[in-house]
């Protein structure tokens, strides 16, 4: 028989791989064939009585083929459970068998059973169809299998593809298949389906007509008796889009069925243990679509454009459409692979969802229209409550992601409630869910077939009716007060001006977009770039007044400088806005809503002027940017985002021109070739990939679409495919090359004479250099070190002329790093140069004139070093470029980068960020400061320069979290003092007037901050300030330009030298004014002391002076100086002078100095203490009993606290016979690594010690301490005020100022300024600062504060 010869095909191949299989197979195989009666009691316990498992299992292969075929199917079945490799073995032998034996076969027995041919252009979906088959392969008689799915999915085709598996077919089903097509017209109509598969039961020899069934039992019986009796039995009943249980109930037969249809709910009525699911995907994955195209062009599918993959974006890789594209495709072969007018027609009819891109195909516009209709019938038939519910999805855009709580609103009933409803649309195939791991939520989604419809069948009215009452249902919400929206649905603050609109409720528009406490909860829930989107593409509904037009421009400029601050630190909008110009819409709406509030905020006497730098263009994305470079022109850049993909973004525009996807983790450097015409990346995914770099022009439809929200929903998921990865091959044809490590990537670079070579470094401690040509590439040569290489680079000018420069960083309790050179043919490399610190950057700087030089940067200093190729020993440390050197304690170096060489001037410039965000422009000829610029978003991560040719113009742009800022520099040196700049040959006689000393009122200074030559009245961070009274105040600062500037309020003089100024620091012995006094030290290394009246020469130090400290009491003056550190020296001097008698100490890490009339105490070297007595002219050296002092402070004259390593604050006493007692000592748990300043309070009784996030106050008479721990906005306390009366205290952090209640530990106000230093009036309600770009800025509370 058929059959029997059927089975003897997996028979025989069981004893082809007989032996293969005896190796493997365990006792637990034999025992489940025994419990799925399969083996009988005497057949299981014949096999174990061989007691070796080789034996039992040769027995039971000698067995199986006399169990039949259920009994060999349940075997196989078995093997791919528990022994997949046999399994896949077998599989593949018995595949091709059946595939020879019965190719012709199974075409008959599928023509037979009706079963519908597979279209040509189909592509197989490899993982569902795997799915399917072992499905099938374990279906049993009497049990469904429902393959589900979205109508036009491809569920079908998937069917159909799997039933042409011969051994599917011919080895589980004896060959016999039946498929019947049900659809939604034969939904409500059984008798149809029953008379069909009674007809075709009975060969057609006595034709039964439907009206003659009445009886739907009666005939379900007489079908299934009739399938027994032809031996039907393993034959399979196939049902095609099934949508009502009538049809499910009416042919349950008692054989194996397989059921398609979106509909679940189907099943209700059948037991859950006969029922199987397979649900399938919506759309294919990017390499089906892909796969398809290239079959219908007959082209590798590496050779597609870009184009096809952003056809199966914005098609979601839908089957129906995706085919009849490639089907046009197809038609018009020659054309479409010769250019590019087809794909992009497509892409721009597909874009616009109101277009109908086959309308002149008469055939796909029909499929396209019954696909249509057939939806609009599964929706008409739901209940009319859920029917009513779905039509609201009409509210929504494409691509959706909602949260539960936003159909909570809408329908005004629970979020459980919601869940319920929801379940029931899942069930049809009418939504779908997927949970949302960072919402902590479920999320649903519509396709776009389905809005599309819904939309369709919604009438003008009724649609605005609906956005009316979505609007209506928040308003309820919010009380009215639409600022006070929900800011956790990931919703209404995103599409409130859709509804807005769409609702024709137009005159909300300037009343909401025009509100600061919208624009700020806004911000706080969306970030500032849907803000300024939407300011953008609602303008002409916001501006119903002329002035308006001005409102709008404020806002736009404001958003995006304290945007970004603001989504980040949620502060609060008045605070910021009342730093703006007091003309400016921001400020008046400001300060109307700080009036009428009960809320305490800073005033400003003074503010931060714009006039003083460029101002930049700032661009924000919603992605966290990993890293970014220019692309080919001043306004596109190349963005890597913490997804993995890499944006070409406009950021005039703000608009994404195109995403290049491969790498699958993040993206860790960007380079490119120096034609430009290629970049490269790498990854924490192992890889580097080249790309090319092409110009991609904005379409005119992208610049007025609205962005879709997988750009700005927080946290978007791709519902529809919940399980894509990103590819990893090179799909595309903007990658030319894909090179791999074992390990992360960490930096690359191209050689730069002919893009021939690529050096790469890895996590994987190696050091690689590939070799590219015509297309393929070779590892030219590998290094493995003991030690991590974090930079590389190639140097020199042709290949056979090829250096590579690279560094190390040794990570461990003592950070060490070095740099390495490496010459052709890269045989061997050696070491150039060794550090103490870890190594930021090195930058290679050729001389044609003499010796080269390198830039090399660490956290704590920036110098250059002369070296030789030929002889390491020559190498020698060259004078430093830049000045500050040493940047002032928690101010590290982070990154910098050169600027390009031009054809315009030899000039370049060098950027350098600081760690509290301020970018600093220097000559790199000279080192000379010619810029302070300031990102408001703190952690610079990038820096880039990018000489324009168009516009003979330096460009230079930062990145920092998500947002980015571009700056023109066309003439950097107008920004700078005339006489300091050596890149200008004439002196500007305005300069001249300003750039000296002078004393003048804080009135007059505010006036000049408000011009635009402001350089030379620029303070270093060296400032000082005292508040004689409540009222008057003096300030000291040094200049930019080395000037001294004495300032103040409620005075009408000071005396004044005529020098250049190094250092200064004001004296007080009682806040009275002959008793106050400024102490200088200059340029030609004189020191003087100014007064009220008079000014007095005091000596000369012996080298230039850094910082000052000094005393001024009983009569007598001690002033201690910290002299600038020689490069060639580790150690630090300090000179003292007392009563004009000099002291010189040295000392190795100074940590702090404290100054009284009798002497000086240092601090340094981790733990020790340097005592100079100055009335009996001795020293002592100490050691304090600690690990290491994180922060220390003199309560007074004899007691010193100190944290030890962050646990604990030590108070030691000094004794008369100069030893230290400690006698007291808290717990306070910082962490070891956290600097820890400490203030005292005026009465003594209280100490607050300060770290990254926290204040421990500790009260010294009842021996407890308080806690006081803010929000993660605050960052790196520095320092502490406390108010006359301890009752509060003022506190800087890296970019704030807040003034904290001591009782309750609230914050009372708070306010956005970075700054080194401030200082504050007794009872804390005037401050006077610098911020980092050198301005002064004053300001006040309320008097009744």
């Amino acid at each position: 028989m058929e059959i029997d010869y059927n089975q003897n095909i997996p028979c025989n191949i069981l004893k082809e791989h007989h032996d293969s299989i005896i190796q493997d197979i365990q006792g637990d195989m034999i025992l489940a064939l025994f419990e799925t009666q399969v083996l009988t009691e005497n057949e299981y316990n014949n096999i174990k009585s061989e007691r070796n498992r080789e034996k039992e299992a040769s027995r039971l292969l000698e067995l199986l083929p006399s169990k039949g075929r259920n009994g060999i199917n349940q075997f196989l079945n078995h093997l791919s459970t528990h022994y997949s490799w046999i399994a896949r073995l077998l599989q593949h032998s018995i595949t091709i068998k059946y595939n020879v034996m019965f190719s012709k076969k199974i075409q008959e027995s599928l023509t037979a059973g009706e079963v519908p041919q597979l279209s040509s252009r189909h592509v197989s979906r490899v993982k569902h169809v795997k799915t399917l088959k072992k499905l099938l392969t374990e279906l049993e008689v009497n049990n469904f299998i429902i393959v589900n799915g979205m109508t036009g999915c491809g569920k079908s085709s998937l069917v159909i593809e799997v039933l042409n598996d011969p051994f599917i077919t011919m080895q589980y089903f004896q060959g016999f298949v039946q498929w019947i097509h049900v659809g939604q017209e034969n939904s409500s109509h059984a008798e149809c389906i029953q008379t069909e598969i009674l007809n075709r039961l009975n060969n057609q020899e006595q034709l039964i007509t439907p009206p003659l069934i009445i009886d739907y039992e009666d005939t379900r019986k007489k079908i299934r008796d009739l399938w027994k009796e032809k031996q039907l039995t393993e034959g399979l009943l196939i049902l095609d889009d099934v949508c009502s249980n009538e049809i499910v109930k009416s042919l349950d037969i008692g054989c194996k069925i397989l059921i398609t249809t979106n509909d679940i709910s189907i099943m209700d009525d059948i037991i859950n243990t006969r029922v199987k699911y397979l649900k399938v995907n919506e759309g294919f994955e990017e390499k089906e679509t892909l796969d398809l195209f290239s079959k219908c062009l007959s082209v590798d599918f590496k050779s597609l454009p870009s184009h096809a993959s952003k056809l199966h974006s914005i098609c979601k890789g839908f089957p129906l459409t995706i085919s009849l594209i490639a089907a046009q495709l197809e038609i018009h072969r020659e054309e479409t692979i010769n250019n590019t007018d087809r794909w992009e027609f497509y892409l721009n009819e597909l874009s616009d969802k109101t277009n109908e891109p086959f309308k002149y195909t008469r055939h796909s516009q029909n499929q396209f229209k019954s696909l249509e209709k057939t939806i609009e019938m599964c929706i008409k038939s739901l209940p009319d409550d859920l029917q009513k519910n779905y039509q609201d999805f009409s509210l929504f855009v494409e691509d959706l992601n909602i949260k539960p709580e936003v159909l909570s609103i809408l329908w005004n009933i629970k979020p459980i409630e919601v869940e319920d409803i929801m379940s029931e649309l899942m069930r049809k195939s009418l939504v779908v869910r997927a949970w949302n791991q960072p919402l902590n939520s479920y999320v649903y989604s519509i396709h776009d077939l389905l809005l599309s419809n819904l939309k369709k069948m919604m009438n003008r009215q009724d649609y605005k009716t609906l956005h009316k009452k979505c609007i209506d249902s928040y308003r309820d919400y919010c009380k009215g007060n639409f600022a006070n929206l929900p800011k956790t649905d990931n919703y209404i603050f995103l599409y409130f001006g859709y509804h807005l609109k769409n609702a024709d409720m137009l005159e909300e528009f300037p009343r909401w977009f025009l509100n600061l406490r919208f624009i700020e909860s806004k911000i706080c829930a969306t970030g500032p770039a849907d803000l300024l989107a939407d300011l953008k593409k609602y303008k002409k509904y916001i501006v119903v007044q002329p002035i308006y037009h001005e409102y709008i421009k404020e806002i736009e400029n404001f958003v995006k400088r304290c945007g970004p601050n603001l989504y980040r630190t949620k502060c609060d909008i008045v605070q910021l806005g009342l730093q703006e110009p007091e003309t400016s819409f921001i400020y008046i709406e400001s300060y109307k809503l700080a009036k009428a509030s009960t809320q305490l905020y800073f005033y400003y006497d003074i503010r931060p002027s714009q006039n003083v730098h460029p101002e930049p263009h700032i661009s924000i994305v919603r992605d966290k940017i990993e890293t970014v470079i220019f692309g080919n022109r001043h306004d596109e850049v190349l963005i890597a985002t913490n997804s993995g993909s890499i944006k070409l973004w406009n950021i005039i525009s703000d608009k994404c021109l195109h995403t290049y996807n491969g790498h699958t983790k993040v993206v860790t450097h960007l380079v490119k070739n120096k034609l430009k015409n290629l970049f490269l990346s790498t990854s924490d995914d192992s890889t580097i990939r080249i790309w090319n770099m092409n110009s991609f022009p904005e379409s005119e439809n992208s610049k007025t679409r609205t962005p879709s929200p997988e750009s700005r929903q927080e946290h978007w998921q791709n519902v529809y495919h919940q399980d894509y990865k990103r590819p990893t091959g090179n799909i595309n044809t903007d990658c030319v090359f894909v090179l791999e490590h074992d390990s992360p990537v960490i930096f690359a670079q191209f050689s730069p004479y002919d893009d021939a070579l690529v050096v790469s470094s890895s996590t994987d401690k190696t050091l690689k250099i590939w070799k590219l040509k015509d297309g393929n590439y070779t590892i030219q040569k590998s290094f493995t070190l003991n030690c991590i290489i974090n930079r590389c680079y190639f140097v020199g000018n042709m290949t056979h002329a090829a250096r590579i420069l690279f560094s190390t960083l040794v990570n461990g309790p003592i950070k060490t790093s070095a740099i390495y050179r490496c010459e052709w043919p890269f045989d061997h490399y050696a070491g150039l140069f060794y550090f103490k610190e870890k190594l930021l950057s090195f930058f290679y700087l050729p001389s044609s004139e003499g010796q080269d030089k390198m830039l090399v940067m660490t956290p704590n200093l920036m110098r250059t070093y002369e070296f030789n190729w030929e002889n390491e020993n020559e190498n020698k440390t060259s004078q430093p470029p830049l000045i500050n050197t040493t940047p002032v304690r928690y101010r590290h170096y982070k990154l910098s980068s050169i600027s390009e060489e031009n054809t315009n001037n030899n000039f370049r410039y060098i950027a350098f960020s600081l760690s509290n965000s301020t970018i600093k422009i220097c000559d790199l000829s000279n080192g000379y400061n010619l810029l302070d610029l300031y990102n408001s978003n703190e952690g610079i991560s990038n820096l880039d320069w990018f000489w324009s040719k168009t516009d003979q113009s330096n460009w230079l742009l930062s990145a920092a979290n998500k947002s980015i800022r571009l700056w023109c520099l066309k003439d950097i040196t107008q920004y700078a003092c005339a006489h300091k700049t050596n890149t200008t040959n004439q002196s500007n006689s305005n300069s001249k007037n300003e750039c000296k000393n002078e004393i003048l009122s804080l009135q007059n200074y505010k006036k000049i901050s408000e011009g635009q030559n402001f350089y030379c009245y620029k303070l270093q961070r060296n400032f000082d300030a005292v508040w004689v009274d409540n009222d008057s105040v003096l300030v000291a600062g040094v200049t930019k330009c080395g000037t001294l500037k004495v300032l103040f309020e409620g005075l009408d003089q000071w005396s004044m030298i005529d020098k250049r100024v190094l250092a200064l620091t004001i004296v007080e012995s009682h806040q009275c004014l002959d008793q106050i006094m400024i102490i200088i030290a200059c340029e030609d290394l004189s020191v003087y002391s100014l007064k009220l009246q008079t000014s007095e020469y005091l000596f000369k130090t012996s080298q230039s002076v850094e910082q000052i400290f000094a005393c001024f009491d009983c009569g007598d003056l001690t002033v201690a100086f910290l002299l600038k550190q020689n490069l060639k020296e580790i150690d630090q001097a300090v000179e003292i002078w007392s009563n004009k008698k000099k002291y010189e100490v040295i000392v190795h890490d100074l940590i702090n100095c404290f100054v009284f009339h009798d002497k000086v105490i240092l601090l340094y070297n981790v733990h020790d203490i340097y005592i100079l007595n100055l009335l009996e002219k001795s020293t002592i050296k100490l050691e304090i009993n600690c690990i290491k002092i994180n922060g220390s402070l003199m309560l007074d004259p004899s007691n010193l606290a100190v944290v030890n390593n962050g646990y604990c604050l030590e108070i030691y006493q000094l004794t008369l016979d100069w030893s230290l007692n400690l006698i007291y000592k808290y717990p306070i748990a910082f962490l070891e690594h956290e600097v820890t300043p400490i203030s005292v309070s005026n009465n003594k009784r209280f100490i607050a010690i300060g770290g990254q996030k926290r204040i421990v106050c500790i009260d010294k008479k009842l021996n407890m301490h308080k806690k006081y721990t803010f929000d993660p906005s605050v960052n790196n306390i520095q320092s502490m005020i406390w108010s006359s009366d301890d009752t509060r205290i003022a506190i800087k952090e890296d970019n704030q100022i807040i003034i904290l209640d001591v009782e309750s530990g609230i914050i009372l106000a708070s306010v956005k300024l970075t700054v080194d230093k401030f200082f504050a009036n007794p009872i804390l309600n005037k401050y006077i600062a610098v911020n980092t770009t050198g301005q002064l800025v004053k300001l006040n509370l309320p008097s009744d504060s």
